[in-house]
């Protein structure tokens, strides 16, 4: 189940949804900010589930079946939000009909497509960075609910710690602009980077 939702909803979400990007504007530093708003939109509701698990769980009686009731209409909730994205966004960056026509045209074979892929060093590191930042999020996430209920014997506690983290990626996410209009994306990127190690 875990892997189905991951690997093949979440990719399936993820890369439309963040192709989306470049399809809305052709302005690198609003590609920026658009990547701003969805983190923030993440993190708003990482925090607002990190909230009301343990109570709405315990509201249902705590068992396997209470979880998956809750989790249930957590996804009803985030399919909602997600078809409103799709239905009510407007692309207005695409293509021109003319490089349509060029990219139509030029068939490239798949071995060179493949080979030209993995001696792309910045996709390389892409996914390295994508790898190590879903690593951390997902034993963080996941460990969260056993940790507080192991050391501490109280899962009410989960909400506090795991807010503290989205909260403090949403304060980031307020002066992230400020960052990317002076040092630009790259440079935000690896002090944010920098930091994050820092604080783990």
């Amino acid at each position: 189940t875990y892997n189905l939702c991951n690997a093949v909803f979440l990719t399936a979400i993820s890369v439309s949804y963040n192709s989306l990007m470049c399809t809305l504007t052709s302005n690198p530093y609003e590609h920026g900010l658009l990547g701003v708003f969805v983190t923030f939109g993440a993190s708003l509701g990482a925090v607002l589930v990190q909230t009301t698990i343990d109570s709405a769980t315990k509201a249902l009686g705590s068992d396997a079946r209470a979880w998956q009731l809750v989790v249930a209409g957590y996804a009803v909730i985030g399919l909602v939000f997600h078809l409103i994205c799709f239905f009510f966004t407007k692309e207005r960056a695409g293509e021109t009909v003319d490089s349509q026509k060029a990219g139509e045209q030029q068939k490239i074979p798949l071995k060179k497509s493949v080979r030209a892929l993995f001696h792309n060093r910045y996709w390389i590191l892409a996914n390295i960075i994508c790898f190590m930042i879903t690593l951390i999020n997902g034993l963080s996430a996941g460990a969260g609910m056993y940790y507080v209920k192991s050391v501490f014997g109280d899962t009410s506690y989960y909400a506090g710690i795991a807010n503290a983290l989205s909260v403090t990626n949403l304060l980031a996410l307020f002066i992230s602009p400020l960052f990317m209009k002076r040092l630009g994306k790259r440079n935000t990127m690896l002090v944010g980077t920098v930091l994050a190690m820092l604080s783990c």
